[in-house]
């Protein structure tokens, strides 16, 4: 499978939220999902902002609400976005030590046609931080209860 054109520079998905107009709102950071029992390689230095996608679908109502609550499941998972022309694809990649897989996720379309697309940086708030942080120490406890 070729490789394609990843346009998100943080690669981990940490919110998506509904605006106006049919327009979704993708968070992207580089905090891994804390619930789940996995290492991150090659994340680089924190990051104090969000890397953020706002997009406006092509899509009715209904399939704007089944899209979200498909993506929402997502949030703390490895996340990529290409856009070739008027549509967008969701890629899963992993890079492993010597080679990249890429993939679709199983429940999301191949091809989500999009109206347009914005693309900026947005600063983490305290509150941000401050989540972040619990989601951690949330973690921590739980490995520390397996322990004992």
């Amino acid at each position: 499978m070729e490789k394609p054109n990843i346009l998100n520079t943080l690669n981990i998905l940490q919110k998506v939220e509904i605006g106006e107009n049919s327009t979704f709102l993708f968070y992207f950071g580089d905090i891994p999902n804390w619930t789940k029992n996995q290492f991150v390689h090659g994340i680089g230095d924190p990051v104090d902002f969000y890397e953020v996608f706002e997009i406006n679908f092509n899509l009715n109502h209904e399939d704007i609400l089944s899209l979200y609550w498909k993506i929402r499941r997502y949030v703390g998972e490895k996340f990529l976005i290409a856009f070739d022309e008027n549509k967008m694809n969701i890629w899963n990649g992993e890079i492993h030590e010597y080679e990249e897989e890429w993939n679709f996720f199983d429940d999301l379309d191949d091809e989500i046609l999009i109206l347009n697309y914005s693309k900026y940086n947005a600063p983490k708030t305290a509150q941000d931080w401050k989540n972040d942080y619990i989601k951690l120490e949330k973690r921590y406890y739980s490995l520390l209860e397996e322990k004992i």
